[in-house]
């Protein structure tokens, strides 16, 4: 919890906690993409500089996109820019999604209360990870899906809260 918000992680990752690979996403599971944004519209989304340019078509729609970032003259089209935790805390939202990246995830998960995690049963080669909750402890895994296939890869949508 940060001031009252609700802090949410949503990601997906291999089975080394893979997250990222030359600043791209290593798989497209339109499944996945769908629970992302059923999960995050309407609401207010979190990330960093370069996760917010890597996105084909810009600011996500129908959602509050805020980027976190040390360049404070950084003007992202159609996001709003916070340099700090306390500018994050101060946006006046009742619930944040924390979208990534790498460095985002890392600073924001000791205050995270929630984590949606799509974990894909593969090893992609990642060069950007996110913390392996299940061996750094602080969250209990409370719900689990049945495995789905797509595009050769199975994965389960999980969902962790923090104890």
């Amino acid at each position: 919890m940060l001031n009252g918000i609700e802090l949410i992680a949503i990601v997906a990752v291999d089975r080394v906690w893979g997250i990222g690979k030359g600043g791209q996403l290593p798989w497209r599971l339109s499944g996945d993409l769908a629970y992302f944004k059923e999960k995050t519209l309407g609401h207010a989304v979190v990330m960093g500089r370069r996760t917010f340019e890597s996105l084909p078509g810009g600011a996500l729609t129908g959602r509050e996109n805020i980027v976190m970032t040390r360049q404070a003259d950084y003007e992202p089209k159609g996001a709003t820019v916070v340099l700090s935790q306390e500018e994050l805390a101060a946006s006046g939202f009742g619930r944040l999604y924390i979208c990534g990246g790498e460095e985002i995830y890392r600073l924001l998960l000791p205050l995270t209360d929630r984590c949606l995690i799509t974990k894909v049963d593969t090893v992609c080669g990642a060069d950007a990870f996110f913390p392996d909750i299940d061996a750094l402890g602080g969250f209990r895994k409370i719900s689990e899906s049945p495995p789905v296939t797509e595009s050769g890869l199975t994965y389960r949508f999980t969902e962790y809260a923090r104890e």
